[in-house]
């Protein structure tokens, strides 16, 4: 159907829009397309205001408020400028072509002046951004146990020091010469031993999942000169990768196939939030009991009378924002406490140890050691002299916070369980539970609750804090 768009009549006239150039002059004559003629008087006058009118012979015509007839053209004798015509919706002598206008474009409903309702454009929602470790997969062809969806289970106890305890010189200067990005992979079930065939298995999984041909992994030789209270591993350096290959096999760090299995630590310094595990409690499995085990380690560390703990985390606090004192530290260790009952069974009784977790003040090894002799060398009073008993040595993942039956990595879906043999290192030395460290009496070597409280002038800063528990503490920690 082709649209309408020839003016209304007005006054049984017939008048054309104007569309001719220049402006009208008196005793003009306006010439319309089939002999329709307007006349306009000598005295006719185009005025433009919000009322104006537009007086002609016989016939006038009233255009509504607000509406300009006419408009000066831009420049004389040119085309006059862009004006509202009558007929544009919204003016008040239009209403007929509006709804003309309304019906042909199919919403009869709109009438009058009502502005046509804008097209809607629905825009496309914002692209997400797309974390590439989560796009990550090994080829099916290795039959690789999938990455749960909140990582894998950490293994609690190891520390670089654990990791390196049992490497011969040569292999340890071997690893420092290496440049570049780096990670530790060990395989618990190597006791010891390098099984090269299985190491190129997984040499060459590697290169192949993370398209890393320059891939190389470093054999260890081992010395057995000394015993350690947790079970050696075999740790092989990973190298010829690129940041973002370490950071993906940090993420995905743990290899498990029907063939071998091997789980990824950091290359560089770390220490573990694992404290110690607690026995002879005879506590329950509850939370009443877990709230008892956590306020006696909170009353030790804060209440302990040698001020022993303060003492160490004075000295050591290199792992505390700079601005921590002393006591925002040990505030830090024990919100931070985290109590986790154990079941286990022996002779057919249930028993309930306690493992606990704590952050460390410190990331340097050697006071990592002293810090968690503190805690393992002193006995707890619940139900009975409770203290700290030697840490496992799992044989699946050589944690060292549970047996290898209640090892958490049994429960992944489509987790394979290879053969693990027990060896002579499964029994630490030191079997009195005595740290490293301990002099017998709850202390250390070093002499630390032995000293006066008064003018300790050291830490950070080198600030004297010689005063009595209680006060404000100054200096920055």
């Amino acid at each position: 159907m082709e649209m309408d768009t020839t003016p209304p009549a007005y006054g049984g006239n017939s008048v054309s829009t104007p569309h001719s150039s220049g402006s009208l002059a008196p005793d003009a004559t306006v010439s319309a397309p089939h002999t329709a003629t307007v006349q306009v008087a000598p005295a006719a006058a185009v005025s433009v205001t919000p009322t104006a009118s537009v007086s002609a012979a016989p016939s006038t015509i009233s255009a509504a408020p607000g509406t300009a007839a006419s408009t000066t053209p831009a420049v004389a004798g040119g085309p006059p400028a862009a004006t509202a015509g009558p007929n544009d919706p919204g003016y008040g002598n239009a209403a007929t072509v509006n709804s003309t206008i309304y019906h042909q474009i199919g919403q009869p409903h709109l009438t009058g002046p009502n502005p046509l309702p804008p097209h809607t454009v629905n825009a496309a929602p914002p692209a997400q951004p797309v974390n590439p470790l989560n796009q990550f997969y090994p080829p099916a062809k290795y039959e690789v146990v999938p990455r749960p969806a909140g990582g894998f289970p950490r293994i609690r106890g190891h520390t670089y020091k654990t990791i390196r305890a049992h490497l011969d010189p040569a292999t340890l200067r071997l690893w420092e010469k290496q440049t570049g990005p780096g990670v530790i992979a060990f395989s618990p079930s190597d006791n010891g031993t390098v099984d090269p065939a299985k190491v190129i298995i997984f040499r060459e999984m590697l290169r192949d999942a993370l398209l890393a041909p320059n891939l190389i992994i470093i054999a260890p030789s081992l010395v057995r000169t000394h015993y350690t209270e947790h079970k050696p591993v075999t740790p092989y350096y990973i190298g010829g990768i690129t940041d973002f290959q370490r950071t993906l096999l940090l993420h995905w760090n743990v290899w498990a196939t029907p063939k071998t299995t091997f789980f990824i630590a950091r290359e560089d310094d770390f220490v573990s939030n694992y404290l110690m595990t607690l026995e002879n409690t005879f506590l329950d499995n509850d939370d009443a009991s877990i709230a008892k085990v956590t306020a006696a380690l909170t009353t030790t560390i804060m209440d302990d009378d040698r001020h022993v703990f303060e003492d160490f985390v004075e000295e050591f606090h290199d792992s505390a924002p700079f601005h921590y004192t002393t006591d925002d530290v040990l505030d830090h260790i024990v919100r931070g406490l985290d109590v986790v009952p154990l079941q286990i069974t022996e002779r057919g009784a249930p028993i309930t140890l306690f493992n606990v977790y704590a952050p460390s003040p410190t990331h340097d090894g050697d006071a990592y050691d002293q810090w968690i002799s503190l805690f393992r060398s002193r006995t707890y009073e619940f139900y009975g002299t409770a203290n700290a008993r030697h840490p496992y040595n799992c044989g699946t993942c050589s944690g060292q916070d549970h047996p290898t039956g209640k090892c958490p990595y049994h429960d992944l879906p489509g987790w394979h369980k290879p053969a693990t043999n027990n060896s002579k290192y499964d029994k630490p030395i030191n079997m009195n539970g005595k740290g490293p460290y301990d002099n017998g009496n709850g202390s250390n070597a070093r002499g630390w609750g032995d000293r006066g409280r008064g003018g300790r002038g050291r830490g950070r800063g080198a600030q004297n804090r010689g005063r009595a528990r209680g006060g404000n503490r100054g200096g920055h920690y």
